[in-house]
């Protein structure tokens, strides 16, 4: 929004003209559409099983107003299970390969694409040490993106905004680590792309029950693969990716603890940034 303005709540949604399906999930379907002058997204639920989910990411949405690194609440109106928030025209991370093809004046900006990675590990900053970005009230504690089975659906969770940078959008699953841990789900997990200890490892078939809880380390062994897709195939992305080789190495420890923090990786970022922003102002 360009000025400030309260939430809407359920009466104004009857300004809201629905638009284009923009995207649909098990959880909710979300829509662009015009409230007034103004492009917004709709989000409505889309499937009665999973309510609950819908009703904690726009309570998450809520809670994390006071974060610039999280989608701009718009309005709710939880009587017809919907909500508004800002609309990004390039979508969300997945796509950001295609989005910068059609972008020919970035697509090969290192700079750009390590601030990618850098605001990524902001994002993950703000979420497993909250106390950096609360006012008031905070939950201190840490919270684990757990919609990251797979690369794809990691990066949906984020929107590419309109000067390629990153905000955190889908916050259905992002559970408070407490005592003993969170497990993502009650599925089993499987692949190369989850932490070791989110898979199964004890004799006989899988058990929730017994499956071991884990905490915001999990977010950190795949922060690898989120920065070199992000780096993708830019003209110094190797000479780049040796630069980060031993902090990527770090976060693939097989021990939790082992790993860097969101912290350590955000500096390393950082610093990389800085490099590259005065060789560019240099040149």
């Amino acid at each position: 929004m360009h000025s400030c303005h309260p939430f809407l709540s359920c009466r104004d949604f009857i300004d809201v003209r629905i638009g284009k399906l923009i995207g649909i999930g098990a959880v909710k379907a979300v829509y662009h559409a015009k409230w007034k002058e103004y492009d917004v997204a709709l989000s409505v639920l889309n499937n009665p099983a999973f309510e609950d989910d819908f009703f904690t990411g726009a309570e998450n949405i809520r809670i994390f107003q006071h974060n610039p690194l999280t989608v701009q609440a718009v309005g709710f109106c939880d009587d017809e299970k919907m909500f508004l928030t800002e609309f990004h025209k390039n979508g969300d991370a997945s796509k950001l390969m295609e989005t910068l093809k059609e972008h020919p004046e970035v697509n090969d900006n290192s700079l750009l694409r390590i601030n990618l990675c850098y605001v990524y590990a902001l994002i993950l900053v703000s979420l497993h040490h909250p106390g950096h970005f609360t006012i008031g009230n905070p939950h201190l504690l840490p919270r684990v993106m757990c919609d990251s089975n797979d690369l794809k659906k990691l990066l949906s969770q984020f929107l590419v905004t309109n000067d390629f940078s990153l905000i955190l959008n889908d916050m259905d699953a992002i559970p408070l680590v407490k005592n003993g841990g969170i497990k993502c789900g009650h599925k089993e997990l499987k692949g190369d792309f989850v932490a070791p200890e989110q898979l199964w490892k004890l004799p006989g078939n899988f058990s929730d029950m017994k499956q071991p809880g884990y905490d915001e380390k999990t977010d950190i062994w795949k922060a690898p693969s989120v920065c070199n897709y992000f780096l993708g195939n830019v003209s110094d992305g190797n000479e780049i990716k040796k630069k980060l080789a031993s902090i990527h190495k770090r976060c693939k420890a097989l021990v939790p603890k082992d790993r860097p923090t969101a912290g350590d990786l955000a500096e390393v970022y950082m610093v990389i940034k800085a490099t590259l922003n005065n060789s560019t102002t240099n040149k």
